[in-house]
């Protein structure tokens, strides 16, 4: 592959040209997505076009999808020969929907319109402390995602790739076997719900989430094999939780709220859950020392799409035994992609 600094080439030495990388690192984003969002990967699978025939293809501008193109073939995604067809590298390839271990959902539901804009705000949050239109209902965008359902369907499917990641890791860390009525607080399309289900073959579930983060969750959970086990309800955390439950789970929930909200979110589960209930928080678990971690990235994220925030487990805890559930153990998962815990309490 090429050099792709375009700015680095200001400064010979090599951290000029890392920083350089990092400056026009905007370009690259783009260029992922938007090659992603397109479909271009799919249309060029086991094949090689060129750019008239792929903007046909994609109803794009010839003109200026052959751009794109060069600019892909620049970063690594696509090569082009002589005869001006392009075709996937094996990194490119990692952008076909239906390639193992696709990123093309990540690749565009990370890069959307609300979290694009909303990093483009950095530097006025920073002098701020939280997101200029910081509302009621917790920040942009969620507010975005209920009136775009398009991109709201982006979105999900990103954190369902990472949830895939991470049900994997809590099946075989974790037995609900025990459990009689697992509620998924947050669960958007079910995927660690179904495998929870899995190794409690007695018990049934509540999948429980805005109704717009549950469109693809029958299907999931049909092909899971858990669907006739499974009640699923649309709702706001914020207001009231499926009753009755013996084991709550809120993964990847409270990272999405400030404290205040946090707060509301896991009080609304001890409201309704049974005496001595279990409440399982899955959140990664920021360090608490000075160690450089990339979760300070999505703490990033957090902050500027919705004033919220990473924790340390410290944070979690006070949070946590502010709504009466006592912290019994912590299950550190796999390290490798994000610092995920399992945290079990148990309501007072």
């Amino acid at each position: 592959m090429q050099e792709t600094t375009l700015f680095g080439g200001l400064l010979s030495n090599s951290a000029g040209r890392r920083l350089g990388q990092m400056v026009d690192g905007f370009l690259a984003t783009q260029v992922v997505a938007v090659t992603a969002r397109l479909g271009v990967p799919d249309h060029l699978a086991g094949t090689a076009q060129t750019a008239e025939e792929l903007a046909t293809a994609t109803n794009t501008d010839p003109d200026a999808l052959g751009r794109l193109l060069r600019a892909a073939a620049l970063f690594g995604l696509l090569v082009q020969d002589e005869d001006g067809q392009f075709a996937l590298t094996e990194m490119g390839d990692l952008l076909r929907s239906d390639a193992p271990g696709s990123m093309r959902d990540l690749a565009v539901g990370f890069t959307g319109p609300p979290i694009w804009r909303s990093v483009g705000e950095l530097s006025d949050i920073v002098r701020t402390g939280r997101p200029e239109n910081y509302g009621d209902e917790g920040g942009v965008i969620w507010d975005y995602y209920q009136h775009h359902p398009d991109e709201a369907q982006w979105i999900a499917r990103a954190m369902g790739t990472i949830t895939s990641r991470l049900a994997t890791e809590v099946s075989e860390s974790y037995d609900p076997s025990d459990f009689e009525r697992i509620v998924d607080v947050g669960g958007g399309e079910g995927i660690l719900l179904m495998h929870l289900l899995r190794n409690a073959p007695h018990a049934t579930g509540v999948l429980f989430d805005l109704s717009e983060a549950l469109s693809s969750a029958p299907a999931i959970l049909a092909d899971g094999g858990v669907a006739d086990r499974t009640e699923i309800v649309a709702g706001s955390f914020f207001q009231e939780i499926p009753a009755d439950g013996d084991l709550y789970l809120i993964s990847q929930v409270l990272h999405n709220w400030d404290d205040e909200r946090a707060r509301t979110i896991v009080s609304n589960c001890h409201k309704v859950s049974r005496p001595g209930s279990t409440l399982l928080v899955i959140e990664p678990i920021l360090p608490s020392g000075p160690q450089p971690s990339p979760l300070h990235l999505l703490d990033l994220i957090a902050l500027v799409c919705a004033g919220s925030r990473e924790r340390t487990r410290e944070q979690l805890e006070a949070l946590l035994t502010s709504e009466s559930y006592t912290l019994i153990r912590d299950i550190p998962l796999s390290q490798d992609f994000l610092p995920w815990h399992i945290l079990e309490c148990r309501r007072i």
